[in-house]
């Protein structure tokens, strides 16, 4: 599977791959703060990253990538934003 190390037991991303998130998340903060971005692209675009990491032992990873999201949404509005699944 590309995108992944692969062990007899598990499947973990490779480090690339959980470094970039964080690149994608500024950038996509940075967007969505400048409202070139709907809160909709926003949720879309970080649950089809959750759906690729789902498929590794992530679990760690994406709750804290989801913790950073949350908080973005936190920031801009205080209590109407959508429930992320991770």
């Amino acid at each position: 599977m590309l995108g992944f190390r692969i062990f007899p037991n598990n499947r973990i991303l490779k480090k690339s791959n959980s470094k970039r998130i964080w690149k994608r998340l500024r950038a996509l903060r940075e967007k969505y703060d400048d409202g070139d971005m709907s809160t909709e692209e926003f949720i879309q675009s970080l649950e089809g990253w959750f759906a690729y990491a789902k498929f590794a032992n992530t679990y760690h990873l994406r709750k804290k990538v989801y913790l950073n999201a949350k908080e973005i949404f936190l920031q801009r509005t205080l209590y109407s934003y959508k429930v992320i699944s991770f």
